[in-house]
């Protein structure tokens, strides 16, 4: 097997797991492989391209779902633009970004839409509680155990802004992948660059992956000062998680829940998407 052509598969064995065929200007962006070549004009053995798609062998299919499912996250993404602006009003929200299915382009008709929130330091737990309320109040807040999921916010991730990095542990293909498709809504304070500098580790895993910024950042709607960590409010805080943490204490899964870090993901993907990627690798002699 030639060198362009195991890095054109482990490529598409990746997005293959997700329905997902890629184009060539994809191809480059997300290979896992440091040894990229042009995509074949044929098709070889395992590699097939068609209507300016590449996708693996007898996969041809896959082509119209991701047509549908690009037309779908656009809906998404342009009703997550809206709501965002709601979250202006509070002052310890730094950043705001879609994750997950909707930030790939790749979301089904009745998914929700994935957000990762990044907060000011030491105020997580008030940020997370005040999120959710104007959510509520919104009606557009994603319930645990609801049956209708569809265009629902799931606020999924909590970072205070010292804890913006994929911890050591995790650093793997799949969170490469999840952190080079963030889409980030907005952001203040140079938070969105922050982020980016503070997962560079990704490259390891996709070499070529080329984050985009925001043009520019919002103006807060409301003053910030009085939230610093230290300050007068504080007490706010304190509260806020204890009341948070007990409500939790018996409806705990799979969540993460740190000191600047938390993760409501009762499922963890990580594992059967790595699972899906060797068993394909396997599958075209690559393991």
């Amino acid at each position: 097997m030639t060198p362009r052509e195991e890095s054109l598969l482990r490529t598409l064995c990746y997005s293959d797991i997700f329905d997902y065929p890629l184009t060539k200007e994809e191809l480059w962006t997300f290979q896992v492989s440091g040894h990229f070549m042009d995509p074949p004009v044929k098709p070889e053995d395992d590699i097939q391209n068609k209507h300016g798609f590449y996708f693996l062998q007898g996969r041809e299919r896959i082509i119209e779902i991701r047509r549908k499912r690009e037309k779908y996250s656009q809906l998404k993404l342009q009703k997550a633009k809206q709501l965002s602006r709601i979250f202006k009003l509070i002052p310890t929200i730094k950043l705001i970004a879609i994750t997950g299915a909707v930030a790939a382009g790749n979301a089904k008709q009745d998914d929700d839409i994935d957000l990762m929130i990044v907060t000011s330091r030491g105020w997580i737990w008030t940020t997370r509680f005040l999120t959710i309320l104007l959510a509520e109040i919104w009606g557009v807040r994603r319930r645990p155990n609801a049956s209708d999921l569809k265009d629902m916010l799931c606020f999924n991730m909590f970072l205070d802004e010292d804890h913006i990095s994929v911890p050591s542990k995790e650093r793997d293909l799949f969170s490469a992948n999840e952190v080079a498709r963030v889409k980030i809504l907005w952001e203040k304070e140079e938070t969105a660059e922050r982020f980016w500098e503070s997962n560079r580790w990704i490259i390891k895993y996709l070499p070529h992956v080329v984050v985009q910024l925001p043009p520019e950042a919002d103006q807060p709607l409301v003053d910030a000062g009085p939230f610093h960590q230290g300050g007068p409010l504080q007490f706010i805080e304190y509260i806020l998680q204890s009341l948070q943490l007990s409500y939790m204490k018996r409806r705990r899964t799979n969540e993460i829940i740190k000191h600047g870090y938390l993760r409501f993901h009762p499922k963890d993907a990580r594992k059967w998407i790595l699972r899906k990627y060797h068993e394909r690798l396997k599958r075209v002699g690559l393991e």
